[in-house]
């Protein structure tokens, strides 16, 4: 399965093109609703394709250099030279939304053809379609899928619909087989379940990230000049970033309109999911909501709204028109050399930063930890994806869906589909694969990202809050809607969702904390820093 490095890029340059993110709802089940502006949860639905996947032939190698250089051990379980079981005869329907999530499965359908005797039709579809299929067409009975694709954050809604099958018994069975749960990221494994029951296997996380230019950190020009004027050095901020020095960073390299200090992709729903998000966890140190399902939008005072003045101080750092900006937007302007720092997904953005046709910062892009404090140490994860089978795959066609799964999502085989496809690892093991097989990757600080990130309030109201920060953050960050009044509207929104759960008696068990930041509690420096 292993190709040249060349012929790896270019495929992943061709597989990940831009898809808008999309604006269509439609209401299922328990207020869950499946809408396209969950672009940022779902990581790449802004920047990946509505179409099936096509097959590219690659005629020739785009030779790619790098200055970059990183030591990475894998170890790898060794995998059966025999199949335990044949599935000769045995044909599985596979569903997902357009893009990775299909191309993955195209990718591996010929192999577990030969591996298990097995046939796998890829059926995909665009967002609002695929959940529509779903949520009416499956439950009438009128299409049959043996297993699926879903963004972890609908899967309650979706379990609730009587669409999935548990698979613990077929974890419990096979898990010696399985990567440990230390391999795979702490939420993604919590949010996997639904009343203590997992609905699906993990296939991939995604983060948002962030990179600066390490030839402009690198300059011992800039180097003298910014500590000149902040007081302390430069390389300070690539140690453990805080948005102090953030905010030090962008405002010493803003020099518009070459070189602005700051860009992340800002339109609907990239301001909220992920940028906001960012905010809010790092400036209160809380999730969304506590063991009573009661939101601590309205509850966290100063801090809170700093988490949106932060956001709106910063824009005066970032390209005129970003509020407009997708991720291709947003990327285009780094990829240009026209931005110092960027915050953005590893699925949409890692590939690009190191393919010279379309980057002029080839080998001077540097992957930054987690950014920390004043309260929290965290960026915002869209949770991810998993694998589930349904409740239309009974006995060997359950069995088959399950080794399709085990073998897509297997830490050896992570780096290929990656490569195939775009959809990136989930577990340690098949991200230090993929750092092997592309050490020019600036990527090597993915691991601190898998335990400090968090993500939306848990359970089968997504939509609902989907809605509610669209309806409240937006605008405020904007500058046409008061801060605190957002936050106090928005927790109403919540409150309205979960008052079911609440009126049950059920607590919530999930999403409860979210890593803190060890450092002195600089809240009151970030406030007089931006003027608040």
């Amino acid at each position: 399965m292993n190709l040249e490095k060349s012929k790896d890029i270019e495929i992943l340059k061709k597989r990940i093109t831009r898809r808008k993110a999309l604006s269509t709802a439609a209401k299922v089940g328990l207020g869950v609703v499946v809408a396209g502006v969950v672009a940022g949860v779902g990581g790449y639905y802004a920047g990946s394709t509505a179409a099936p996947g096509k097959t590219v032939t690659i005629t020739k190698p785009t030779t790619v250099t790098s200055t970059v250089t990183k030591t990475v051990t894998a170890t790898v379980a060794t995998t059966p030279t025999k199949p335990k079981k044949d599935f000769t005869g045995v044909k599985l329907t596979y569903a997902s939304m357009s893009g990775p999530p299909a191309d993955q499965v195209r990718y591996a359908a010929s192999l577990l053809k030969e591996k298990y005797g097995m046939d796998i039709e890829v059926v995909d579809y665009p967002w609002e379609v695929f959940f529509s299929k779903l949520t009416t067409e499956f439950v009438a009975g009128k299409v049959s899928y043996d297993f699926i694709w879903l963004d972890t954050a609908m899967m309650p809604g979706v379990a609730e619909l009587g669409i999935l099958q548990p698979i613990d018994d077929l974890v419990e069975r096979d898990k010696a087989e399985l990567p440990s749960i230390d391999e795979l990221v702490p939420i993604h494994w919590d949010y996997a379940h639904y009343e203590g029951k997992l609905y699906g296997w993990l296939n991939t996380c995604n983060y948002n990230n962030f990179w600066v230019r390490k030839d402009l950190f690198e300059d011992p020009k800039e180097q003298e000049n910014f500590e000149r004027q902040y007081g302390y050095p430069l390389t300070d901020f690539l140690k453990q970033p805080d948005w102090l020095k953030f905010n030090d960073v962008i405002e010493f390299f803003h020099r518009p309109p070459d070189l602005y200090g700051y860009v992340q992709p800002l339109c609907w729903p990239q301001l909220c999911f992920p940028a906001w998000h960012t905010r809010w966890f790092t400036c209160t140190g809380v999730p969304e909501i506590d063991e009573n399902w009661e939101p601590y939008w309205d509850r966290m005072g100063k801090n809170g709204i700093l988490s949106i003045e932060l956001l709106k101080y910063q824009l005066k750092f970032m390209p005129p028109g970003v509020l407009a900006m997708d991720n291709p937007d947003a990327l285009a302007v780094y990829l240009d050399g026209k931005a110092a720092v960027m915050t953005g997904w590893d699925t949409f953005c890692l590939f690009k930063l190191e393919d010279p046709s379309v980057s002029k910062v080839v080998g001077k892009n540097l992957h930054l930890p987690p950014i920390g404090g004043p309260k929290g140490h965290c960026v915002y994860t869209n949770v991810g994806h998993l694998l589930c089978i349904t409740t239309a795959a009974k006995d060997v066609k359950r069995e088959a869906a399950w080794e399709a799964i085990k073998f897509i999502c297997s830490p050896e085989f992570e780096p290929e589909r990656t490569i195939h496809s775009g959809q990136t690892p989930e577990t340690k093991t098949g991200w230090k694969l993929l750092m092997q097989k592309h050490p020019e990757l600036p990527i090597d600080k993915i691991f601190d990202y898998m335990t400090h990130c968090a993500t939306v309030a848990y359970g089968p109201f997504f939509g609902d809050y989907v809605t509610g920060v669209k309806d409240n953050i937006a605008p405020a960050v904007a500058g046409e809607k008061d801060p605190e009044k957002a936050l106090k509207d928005l927790a109403e929104v919540y409150r309205k969702a979960y008052e079911p759960y609440r009126k049950s008696g059920k607590k919530n068990t999930h999403g409860l904390t979210i890593p803190q930041w060890k450092g002195p509690d600089y809240t009151e420096d970030l406030c007089k820093q931006i003027g608040l």
